[in-house]
């Protein structure tokens, strides 16, 4: 609960460095516990353990979903935390796609990965192009 605490913190925090990290063993736990809680923000955290591109994942997600799992965008086939286009491709990272928000992290954080490399990259060309 402590490690939990700790990220927490570590995400919020504007007196920390934008590198600040947590060990090996601590993003373990607090993935581990995210997942169980269901509590996306904390498991992209601890997946990225980067203040600064988590920074970005999230202005980016809060622009795309609010964060919010069961999202749809009303003028497409767009759904969840990464508003995957269409989407069922989030069935690569699990069947459970359409409720759990760990799920659609999993599959986001794997479409930026692939495609822009960081989330501050995607975040820049969602800035420009107003999707991403």
């Amino acid at each position: 609960m402590l490690t939990t605490t700790l990220a927490l913190l570590l995400m919020s925090s504007s007196l920390l460095t934008e590198d600040t990290a947590l060990s090996d063993e601590s993003r373990v736990r607090v993935a581990s516990h995210a997942s169980r809680t269901k509590d996306a923000k904390l498991y992209a955290f601890a997946i990225l353990n980067n203040k600064k591109q988590f920074k970005c994942l999230e202005e980016l997600w809060e622009k795309e979903s609010n964060w919010r799992h069961n999202v749809k965008n009303p003028n497409s086939s767009a759904y969840g935390i990464p508003q995957a286009l269409p989407g069922k491709r989030m069935a690569e990272a699990g069947r459970d796609w359409k409720t759990n928000p760990i799920t659609q992290v999993r599959w986001g954080l794997g479409y930026i990965e692939k495609r822009y490399k960081t989330p501050c990259n995607a975040l820049i060309d969602h800035k420009k192009k107003g999707w991403y």
